[in-house]
């Protein structure tokens, strides 16, 4: 039954009566009950039995008060088996809430398995990835390292080019000096020629 009924909250008195602050009051009561209706009811029958001789009058005060202590015992025991049904009744559906929450919660695991699986998939796809990259990378980096002594090469046969231009140019211009005093003792030369036939042409006339 719902809680916020009034048997609900009926139930919930008792069940704080016998498991509450109060459950050791209640324990003795029950206890003493049970001792007093169990004294009166032998005081009872030794009196319907002849045992004990009492009056009319004291008789039926005997076996009202008997019925009243077995009727409490009795209510007693009543309240405590509905309280126990009710306590019963919730663990039960206690139990049945904490099986349907571990079950969602497998449910969840299954799935956060599955994801995980395919996370892991995706991990070793995007590790496979890299070790290709990585072999790229290798590979690129054998293509760099022969291209850097191609260049060296290249750089060493510029080099040789250079001096080799140079030592030309240089050449060149040795050549050129050369020509240029070929030249001017060529120019030379004539007038050269004409003062030592002058001086010839002197010492003959002198003659």
């Amino acid at each position: 039954m719902p809680d916020d009924s009034p048997f609900g909250r009926l139930g919930g008195r008792f069940e704080a009566l016998l498991f509450g602050e109060r459950a050791r009051a209640y324990r003795l009561f029950v206890r003493a009950t049970f001792v007093l209706a169990a004294a009166l009811a032998l005081a009872y029958v030794a009196v319907q039995g002849g045992l004990v001789s009492l009056g009319a009058d004291a008789a039926s005060v005997l076996g009202v008060a008997t019925a009243v202590a077995v009727a409490v015992l009795v209510l007693s025991g009543i309240v405590e088996f509905v309280v126990l049904g009710r306590v019963y009744q919730r663990g039960t559906t206690e139990v049945a809430q904490a099986a349907a929450d571990l079950e969602h919660a497998a449910e969840q695991l299954e799935e956060t398995a599955a994801e995980l699986e395919e996370t892991a998939e995706e991990v070793e796809g995007a590790a496979e990835t890299v070790e290709g990259a990585a072999a790229d990378i290798e590979e690129t980096g054998e293509h760099v390292e022969e291209a850097a002594e191609v260049r060296d090469k290249t750089t060493g046969a510029m080099e040789t080019a250079d001096a080799a231009v140079e030592e030309a140019a240089e050449a060149k211009r040795t050549a050129t000096a050369v020509e240029v005093t070929a030249e001017e003792r060529r120019e030379r030369l004539p007038g050269e020629h004409e003062d030592a036939d002058g001086e010839r042409e002197a010492d003959d006339g002198r003659e």
